[in-house]
């Protein structure tokens, strides 16, 4: 008996939104800045040696950021081994279907790609809290040109996360547009529909993904922006 191809889209989908929707705190809880840009008494990540102004200030921004990207990283990553696992396990469970066993394979591919993504927010190495560290002592113009880069870094990611948003819109309707056809074809292709439906289904929990990183992006942003506060 075929499967139902709209089951397994609910299957499929499902089980990978839940886990796309990343922290949703305010990023400049953190951190309380005063009036003068630079941080409180007790600022998290701030070791007891650390002078909250000018290098340590951005120093304890920069962490913050750190760890915020960190989650995000492991969020994609637990989406794609989400897709890995669950993608593999449907198309064992289900490889006489033709949809099943497209659907399994197409969120299995889906999911080896977003695993592999997730080392470029990960910081493995801990080499960008190591370059942190060795830019405490910055000063002067070097500190403002440092920041001032940082701040358009941050708005770069902003824009590139947008950019990512559309082509998750466009992943959601190809592959809804592929599953709609394939049903159509004569003979119809049940192993594209399942295909087609595991597409949409990975680019609805990457819209959902990629709105959070751009929004949290320019939160980033705003926070070194607002802290710029150097003599």
């Amino acid at each position: 008996m075929r499967m139902n191809p709209w089951i397994v889209a609910l299957l499929v989908g499902g089980s990978l939104v839940a886990p796309s929707f990343v922290r949703a705190d305010d990023p400049a809880a953190d951190v309380a800045l005063g009036a003068d840009g630079t941080a409180s008494e007790g600022a998290a990540f701030a070791g007891p040696d650390a002078p909250l102004e000018g290098g340590g200030l951005l120093a304890t921004l920069r962490l913050q950021d750190r760890d915020e990207r960190r989650d995000e990283g492991w969020t994609i990553l637990g989406l794609g081994l989400a897709s890995v696992v669950g993608g593999g396990v449907l198309a064992a469970v289900g490889h006489a279907d033709p949809a099943a066993l497209g659907a399994g394979l197409g969120t299995l591919g889906w999911g080896v790609v977003n695993a592999a993504l997730s080392f470029t927010l990960l910081d493995v190495d801990g080499g960008d809290a190591r370059a942190i560290e060795r830019e405490r002592g910055l000063e002067g113009p070097a500190l403002r040109a440092r920041w001032t880069g940082l701040v358009r870094d941050h708005r770069g990611s902003a824009a590139i996360f947008a950019l990512n948003t559309g082509l998750d819109v466009f992943y959601v309707a190809t592959g809804a547009l592929l599953a709609v056809l394939a049903g159509l074809l004569t003979p119809p292709e049940p192993g594209l529909e399942g295909y087609g439906i595991a597409m949409a289904a990975q680019g609805v929990a990457l819209l959902a993904f990629d709105v959070g990183c751009w929004v949290r992006s320019a939160a980033r942003a705003d926070r070194l922006e607002a802290a710029l506060r150097l003599p």
